[in-house]
């Protein structure tokens, strides 16, 4: 396989990686949105806090 093959099967592989990260992001902040309404302004800070920490640790154990 030459140098310019693999780099189209990674570009590709990235690209799909970039979709689910994009696809999780707005999942979070669409979620965080929707719970903000409800929330007061503190609680809602911490909220976003939380979650924030808690997709980096889900990232990190991927």
């Amino acid at each position: 396989m030459t140098e310019e093959e693999l780099k189209v099967k990674f570009d590709h592989i990235q690209g799909i990686l970039n979709r689910c990260i994009n696809h999780a992001y707005q999942i979070i902040t669409d979620s965080i949105a929707a719970k903000s309404e409800y929330l007061s302004c503190e609680q809602a800070d911490e909220l976003e806090k939380q979650e924030y920490i808690r997709t980096a640790d889900e990232l990190t154990e991927a």
